[in-house]
């Protein structure tokens, strides 16, 4: 195979997204890996749910974090560096699983609750 060759077959190969590292392990492996400290907050105390949308089929969710943008979760995402999955997201809040470099602290799952579950309706 030429070098031309292999080139062409690379750049498809990671244009498919199959040789991206990100994809499969969600985090960039040229970056140093994140050490976790038990003694560090947790993303729970810090972190807010700020809006819920969705159905039976999918729902999406919206986090506000401290001196960050707003981010968009939805069922399955891995949010970085904090190592957490959304393994649960409906009209009651969301849950993240803890990573396993999180898990020896004792903490296995996150839940933030909606901002719609204690407010009354007002239609009726």
């Amino acid at each position: 195979m030429n070098v031309y060759t292999r080139w062409v077959v690379m750049v498809a190969w990671f244009g498919m997204g199959n040789g991206n590292a990100s994809d499969i392990s969600g985090r960039d492996p040229f970056l140093p890996a994140v050490k976790v400290s038990c003694n560090e907050v947790s993303p729970s105390s810090l972190w807010t749910l700020r809006g819920l949308v969705g159905d039976a089929t999918q729902w999406v969710g919206w986090l506000e974090r401290p001196e960050k943008p707003w981010l968009r979760i939805r069922y399955g995402d891995l949010i970085q560096p904090e190592g957490l999955q959304v393994v649960r997201l409906d009209k009651t809040g969301v849950v993240f699983r803890v990573s396993e470099a999180q898990a020896h602290c004792g903490e296995t799952e996150i839940m933030l609750a909606s901002p719609f579950a204690n407010k009354e309706s007002k239609h009726g």
